[in-house]
């Protein structure tokens, strides 16, 4: 990368809350994880993991095949632009298809149980999205953001008691008006980062009603070669956050099967050392 594009996609993500380096995969690797993807879910989901239909978790610890495309210079030297020169990837790295969200930040469950963490100036979390097709204006296949919302409060959280259910606005509905809303022009193959504060959503196609409950809706009936796959991960630069991100961590897997399940498996020494050489520290449970 040189200096112009790094300076420019490190304003925006501090000034929009997300950034696009384009290209992280090249045609023929996007090819080859659409294959291993499509041959991965089309085997049935394994709970004891937290998987579900739809994910399949530890993805860098399970499958050597992706993780030799994601622990790899191009994708993290983005990360160690906006981050610093030391990052921890989180142990909730995931592959999904046809996996849409509604409206949401991702701390939203920091204010649910009421953890406070995240509000601190110096707190950065950037969720990490590699997108294996393009993000089409009808079909969709990205993601949709209000730029800048990350310097806003949850707008889905209580007033005063952030760990009831109540709210100021629904989980996943819209928080700003239409306007609002920008679809992240992202192409296959491109590494989309976001702060985790941002308000943002899973494109859905255009051509498609929209489903009242994205969570349990089947997925939209799009040609094989249009469906949305994608990578996600977490990470966060190597300081004292961590800790207290990881204690939230633990708290969701005394709560959620998924997580308890999640926290079964550790990295080998060599997976753990190719990381260290990029200047990543792998969390995980074991």
């Amino acid at each position: 990368m040189s200096a112009m594009p790094e300076l420019y996609e490190k304003t925006t993500f501090n000034a929009s809350g997300f950034a696009i380096f384009g290209k992280v995969l090249d045609d023929q690797q996007v090819t080859a994880a659409r294959a291993e993807l499509t041959a991965m879910f089309n085997q049935p989901p394994d709970p004891s993991w937290g998987d579900s239909e739809m994910v399949r978790t530890h993805m860098l610890a399970r499958y050597p095949k992706l993780r030799e495309m994601i622990l790899q210079p191009k994708v993290m030297e983005p990360l160690h632009l906006l981050l610093g020169d030391k990052i921890a990837l989180l142990p909730d790295n995931t592959a999904t298809h046809s996996r849409y969200s509604g409206w949401h930040k991702d701390t939203h469950g920091f204010e649910r149980f009421g953890y406070n963490f995240h509000r601190a100036p110096d707190y950065v979390c950037a969720v990490t999205l590699i997108y294996l097709q393009d993000n089409d204006p009808e079909l969709g296949g990205g993601l949709e953001v209000v730029p800048g919302s990350h310097k806003e409060e949850d707008r889905y959280r209580h007033q005063d008691n952030p760990a009831t259910h109540g709210r100021s606005h629904k989980l996943g509905d819209p928080a700003y008006p239409k306007e609002s809303f920008y679809m992240v022009p992202s192409h296959a193959g491109d590494l989309v980062v976001f702060n985790d504060k941002l308000d943002h959503a899973g494109r859905w196609p255009s051509t498609i009603p929209r489903p009242s409950n994205l969570y349990d809706a089947p997925p939209p009936p799009l040609p094989p070669e249009k469906r949305k796959f994608m990578f996600a991960m977490a990470a966060m630069p190597d300081n004292q956050y961590v800790d207290q991100y990881m204690d939230y961590f633990n708290f969701l897997k005394t709560k959620f099967h998924e997580f308890k399940a999640m926290g079964r498996i550790g990295y080998s020494e060599d997976v753990v050392a190719q990381a260290r050489a990029l200047g990543v520290r792998l969390l995980s449970h074991v």
